[in-house]
């Protein structure tokens, strides 16, 4: 396996990561619902991950039908947003 086989599997990882910050988000008056400088925000300013790389994965988890873009630009998880 190459190096690019390598760069994928940790974007795909990352992506979950995404999803999962979007999802477990639980701040008021909407919960699941980050908008995109909040996740980088999480997962950015500890230096745990690179904004670019975090970037790719969000555009990664909509271009995947994983999030979804409410009309305020905010993020949301693709099942959460089917609810009623």
């Amino acid at each position: 396996m190459g190096r690019g086989d390598d760069d994928l599997n940790d974007l795909d990882e990352l992506v979950q990561t995404v999803v999962r910050t979007v999802a477990s988000d639980a701040t008021e008056p909407r919960p699941g619902t980050m908008e995109p400088r909040d996740v980088r925000s999480v997962l950015c300013d500890d230096g745990d991950q690179d904004v670019g790389a975090v970037n790719r994965a969000i555009e990664r988890a909509l271009d995947r039908g994983l999030l979804v873009t409410t009309n305020d630009g905010s993020l949301t998880p693709a099942d959460a947003a089917e609810r009623p």
